[in-house]
């Protein structure tokens, strides 16, 4: 029985576990860095969803490990110009197409390109590192 089986089995009723207990079984599994409140409000917004089932929670589960993957990526494709990323830290715009090119994505020139137009409306040349690596994983 594989682990993501277990912890549903085990807070499982009638087939179904219920919705808040997500956050947490994430969590066993690996999945670090998640807030109860983010990943309520993403599977539950309006309050109406109180259950998961299996399935629900695999695919759930699999999302997360991509989005975490993808972070990953991207954080370790900043690196190459920013050692230690922060809040302060700021990229051109040939700094941006270069960690979209090492990271593989899928966009286009043109996509790129419109991305980083958008994140610097005020023409600086620079936007912030953090903020162009939570865009990108977005547009992924």
């Amino acid at each position: 029985m594989t682990a993501i089986n277990e912890l549903f089995e085990q807070h499982a009723k009638d087939g179904y576990i219920p919705t808040k207990v997500v956050p947490q079984i994430l969590r066993e599994l690996g999945i670090k860095d998640i807030k109860d409140s983010d990943v309520l409000n993403e599977i539950d917004a309006d309050g109406t969803f109180s259950k998961f089932q299996y399935q629900d929670l695999v695919n759930y589960y699999y999302q997360k490990l991509r989005e975490e993957d993808a972070e990953k990526e991207i954080v370790s494709a900043l690196k190459v110009h920013f050692p230690c990323p922060g809040d302060d830290t700021f990229l051109t715009r040939e700094q941006m197409k270069e960690v979209v090119c090492k990271i593989g994505s899928k966009l286009s020139e043109d996509e790129v390109t419109e991305i980083i137009n958008e994140l610097d409306q005020n023409n600086t040349g620079k936007i912030s590192a953090l903020h162009f690596a939570t865009c990108l994983m977005k547009s992924q």
